[in-house]
């Protein structure tokens, strides 16, 4: 009986809702649609990779050759390649080389995938640069590294930390306690810079 009345008990925080939609949907769920993106980007390039990759370039020969004869030329135009690397290729008899269209970037589908990576990260409210995706060619430094954990702190996690802490409070405390959630471990300067905010607020107030 008391683990049924344990089960019985759940607070419903909602994360989106409105009056006509009192269950409300969580960010995965409204991301629902990128995720499935992603995955599928995922199981594609996992299916050329598997299949044997793209050949990097093809060799066409005038005439119809055999399977020995074709291997031999393969063979032999790599073996060159090998050998002589950064000098230019000398074909005769017709041969004709042709680089395929899609490199190695290309075909991982590299950017399209940080693309759908960093809309997942921003519909859960996080930075892209906080999970190791590109940050849009800006380069990060110390200064802006901070800014960003305290825009996500504003921004982000504040408002989500609230809705929770405020529901909990409501729920398990009596009238009056809250739960809070203590920031300054995420956002919080370092030494240095509290030094000088703590000396140039004692000199304010002299």
């Amino acid at each position: 009986i008391n683990m049924l009345n344990l089960f019985n008990n759940l607070l419903h925080v909602r994360y989106q809702s409105a009056t006509d939609d009192a269950h409300g949907h969580g960010p995965l769920e409204a991301s629902g649609a990128m995720v499935t993106a992603a995955e599928l980007l995922s199981r594609y390039v996992t299916t050329i990779a598997s299949n044997g990759l793209i050949p990097s370039s093809i060799l066409e020969a005038p005439e119809e050759m055999s399977p020995d004869q074709a291997a031999a030329l393969r063979d032999d135009w790599v073996a060159q390649r090998a050998a002589l690397p950064g000098y230019p290729a000398v074909l005769s008899g017709g041969l004709k080389w042709t680089p395929t269209q899609l490199n190695p970037k290309d075909m991982a589908l590299l950017e399209l995938s940080q693309f759908t990576e960093s809309r997942i990260a921003v519909m859960l409210g996080v930075p892209p640069h906080l999970v190791g995706l590109p940050s849009g060619g800006d380069s990060m430094t110390y200064a802006n590294v901070n800014a960003i954990f305290d825009y996500h702190w504003r921004a982000g996690l504040r408002p989500k930390a609230h809705a929770l802490t405020s529901a909990l409070s409501g729920w398990l405390l009596p009238r009056g306690t809250i739960i809070e959630v203590n920031q300054d471990s995420y956002v919080q300067p370092e030494p240095l810079q509290r030094a000088q905010l703590l000396a140039a607020l004692s000199i304010g107030t002299e």
